[in-house]
C-alpha cells in the first residue's frame, strides 16, 4: 500500500491490515474512532528524507489484553502495509 499526504495508519487485525480513516486533530482521537473491534496494534508510516530508510514506522496503540506474543505472530503474519518496514 502506499502511503497518502507523506504519512498513513493503519490498524493491524487477525485478519490482516487495516488502513485507518482519515486523522483528526489529535491522534489519539483518530485512533479510537475509526479502530476495528478486533485491532491488536495501530501504526503509523511517514516517509522519511533519508534515501537508506524511506519510511519510519511507529507504534501509537497497543490492545493491552492480547499478549505481546500474540501481537507479534499476527505481525509476522502479514507483510507490512508499506514496504521494507515493522
Amino acid at each position: 500500500m502506499d502511503l497518502q499526504r507523506n504519512s498513513s495508519r493503519f490498524h493491524l487485525t487477525p485478519e490482516g491490515w487495516v488502513r485507518a480513516g482519515g486523522r483528526s486533530g489529535r491522534e489519539a482521537e483518530g485512533d479510537w474512532r475509526d479502530r476495528p473491534a478486533g485491532a491488536v496494534e495501530t501504526w503509523e508510516w511517514k516517509l522519511s528524507e533519508d534515501p537508506n530508510r524511506p519510511h519510519q514506522a511507529r507504534q501509537t496503540w497497543v490492545n493491552g489484553r492480547v499478549h505481546q506474543q500474540i501481537r507479534e505472530g499476527i505481525r509476522t503474519s502479514f507483510p507490512p502495509p508499506v514496504d521494507g518496514v515493522v
